[in-house]
């Protein structure tokens, strides 16, 4: 006779055996008075279990909730960004896309640079792609 474990006890009084199953084990259980009270001792800590009635949820949770959340709000909106770091980070990027800028326009006019394709070739982004005559294609 194989052995019930415990683990069959506690899933048939979960309910999470079907019916048919639930029987057989019931059946096995009957057969073996160690089972019987185990499965006694089961069914008395299962009862007990019983978890009390949901009430409503406490107003002081749901003020604390609300207090935090503006503290972290009040926190973010000045602690982190001060004004004087703002026009800091604002200077930087203006300046930075003004060098930026005339460098670029310096240094366009002054070389002309041909693209050219792999071995030689004119590149396929200097190629003129028509329909009908093949000159065009490389």
């Amino acid at each position: 006779m194989t052995r019930i474990r415990d683990r069959e006890i506690v899933r048939c009084l979960a309910g999470g055996l079907d019916a048919a199953a639930a029987a057989e084990l019931r059946r096995k259980i009957e057969a073996d008075p160690a089972a019987a009270r185990r499965l006694a001792a089961w069914e008395r800590a299962w009862t007990g279990l019983a978890l009390p009635p949901p009430g409503p949820v406490p107003a002081s949770f749901s003020l604390g909730v609300r207090r935090r959340l503006a503290e972290a709000r009040a926190e973010t909106a000045t602690g982190l960004r001060p004004l004087w770091v703002r026009a800091v980070a604002t200077a930087a990027l203006l300046a930075g896309l003004g060098l930026g800028s005339l460098l670029g326009f310096a240094l366009s006019g002054r070389h002309e640079v041909e693209v050219v394709g792999l071995w030689g070739e004119p590149a396929l982004t200097e190629l003129s792609w028509t329909a009908g005559n093949g000159e065009g294609a490389p």
